[in-house]
């Protein structure tokens, strides 16, 4: 009897995420950050991403280390599933919610509301011509 052949050619890096070598992720993501390449490493055979394994199999540490360097964690897998939806746990999915740390506190919104909607904001001087237009038409 012959052993079965593997029909995927599957990355290091991905079974590294897959079985949580978390030294090796660690060597592989410093090596992209030097080089400055994409880490959204996405593995075409299985169609899933290193994300999406890692969340899948509750590699927290893995996880971590992926959302840190920029992961794309919104990244849809060959189901159409993101790496959030196919995490392990809750403890996983806990990761991608967004810190809130003094430098992104505030990223969608500012402390105060004064100058909100100037590009809508009618000058007050136009105001009456365009309401004395309105009743003109009425």
């Amino acid at each position: 009897m012959s052993t079965p052949k593997c029909r995927f050619d599957i990355s290091d890096i991905y079974l590294a995420c897959r079985h949580g070598d978390v030294e090796f992720v660690k060597d592989y993501l410093k090596k992209l950050s030097e080089t400055k390449q994409d880490p959204n490493h996405f593995e075409s055979s299985i169609k899933s991403s290193l994300l999406h394994t890692a969340s899948y199999h509750g590699h927290k540490e893995i996880v971590k280390l992926l959302l840190d360097h920029d992961c794309d964690r919104s990244l849809v897998n060959g189901h159409g599933i993101t790496a959030y939806e196919v995490a392990a746990n809750d403890e996983i999915r806990q990761l991608y919610k967004r810190r809130t740390n003094s430098s992104d506190a505030h990223r969608f919104q500012d402390e105060t509301t004064d100058g909100c909607f100037e590009i809508v904001k009618l000058p007050k001087e136009n105001v009456s011509t365009i309401e004395s237009t309105f009743a003109d038409k009425q």
